[in-house]
């Protein structure tokens, strides 16, 4: 649904049923029945075409296009039989009538006007046509319950007098609170998919290169276990040939509570990878900056996710360095500490077994070359 400015709320499809409510207050407050008709349509035909344009979208104005049917057919009838003896009324039930059977017939129609409409595979127009079926299902059935009353009404009153005030409140008044209800209902449920939507945190959906393909609401992707692929961005603590590692939250996705690098963070939707290195990186810390370098990319895969990690090393090289590491939970192990656990426990996440031979071959034992190299100087 669009949720810019004013979109949001013109796209709401029952907005449409403003026509049916411009008719029937006209009818009732003026009593010209051809004035009302003809003022209604060209409402619902401008508004339709406004959508139109507006939204981009052909399934925008179908609420529209409905009461202006069943408003020119009324129309039609009334200029044919206006000089005739019928009551007035019978304008307003012949409208309703029509109206409901144009939404009964549009909704049997259902899926071939998802096929027509939403071939294109346009947001905009997929999220209008089921907000759009709904609210005619709403409508259908509320002004059908009405007309049964109407019915009712008629039966109760064979033997008493014609009451104006009882006339307007059967023939206008509920009608109009039965679909002012149905606008109020889908305009509270639009705002709050709106407040949703701003709160919602977007995925990029990638392939094994890295190429972002499309996005994806993370509260979604996350009930569809690895059906896509997102990025992941791991950040590797190291210092004097020693690898910082802390064990993980009991809520973490992928291999709670084992022992991993301190960082790791999914990718936001038109989010830059080193942004996103670099605030993990903040936040944690308490601290602007901290150097980092890019290591590795590679596709990890289980059961429940499909991720295309990107690794980071960090080198801690100084005091203040050391002291912001502080603040984290864990602590410096070295190369063979990790390797008699692997051996023995095997209590590291499953990304953290695959990415350590790399780092101790190449990170690691560059790091303790340095250190003999200076120690010699």
């Amino acid at each position: 649904m669009i949720s810019k400015g004013a979109k949001k709320y013109l796209v709401n499809p029952s907005l449409g049923l403003l026509a049916s409510i411009l008719y029937i207050v006209l009818f009732t407050t003026t009593g010209n029945i051809g004035y009302s008709l003809i003022i209604s349509v060209l409402f619902s035909g401008a508004l339709d075409i406004i959508l139109r344009f507006y939204t981009k979208a052909n399934a925008c104005g179908l609420m529209f296009i409905l009461n202006f049917l069943a408003l020119f057919f009324t129309l039609i009838l009334w200029y044919i039989l206006h000089k005739t003896s019928i009551p007035g009324l019978m304008y307003l039930v012949f409208f309703e009538i029509t109206f409901v059977t144009l939404l009964f017939i549009t909704r049997l129609g259902k899926a071939y006007i998802n096929m027509y409409l939403g071939k294109k595979k346009s947001i905009i127009q997929k999220t209008y046509l089921g907000e759009f079926f709904d609210i005619a299902k709403l409508a259908q059935y509320g002004l059908t319950y009405h007309l049964f009353l109407l019915i009712l009404y008629q039966l109760s009153r064979i033997n008493s007098e014609a009451s104006l005030l009882a006339d307007t409140i059967f023939y206008s008044v509920i009608p109009v609170i039965i679909l002012a209800t149905i606008i109020i209902y889908e305009e509270i449920k639009t705002r709050n998919i709106v407040k949703q939507l701003r709160k919602e945190e977007w995925l990029p959906i990638v392939n094994e290169s890295g190429e972002v393909t499309g996005r994806i609401a993370k509260s979604v992707s996350s009930k569809m276990s690895k059906r896509f692929m997102h990025p992941m961005v791991r950040i590797a603590l190291i210092h004097n040939g020693e690898i910082y590692i802390q064990k993980r939250t009991g809520n973490n996705l992928i291999d709670p509570s084992a022992y991993d690098h301190p960082f790791e963070k999914l990718m936001l939707f038109n989010h830059e990878i080193n942004i996103s290195v670099r605030n993990s990186i903040s936040r944690a810390l308490n601290m602007q900056e901290l150097p980092f370098t890019f290591l590795l990319k590679y596709v990890f895969e289980n059961q429940d996710v499909k991720r295309l990690v990107f690794l980071f090393v960090s080198r801690i090289e100084n005091e203040e360095q050391l002291k912001s590491i502080s603040l984290l939970d864990g602590k410096f192990w070295t190369p063979r500490q990790i390797e008699e656990s692997l051996a023995e426990d095997n209590i590291f996440s499953e990304c953290f077994q695959l990415e350590y031979e790399y780092l101790k071959n190449t990170v690691i034992q560059a790091d303790i070359l340095k250190r003999e190299v200076s120690h010699k100087e």
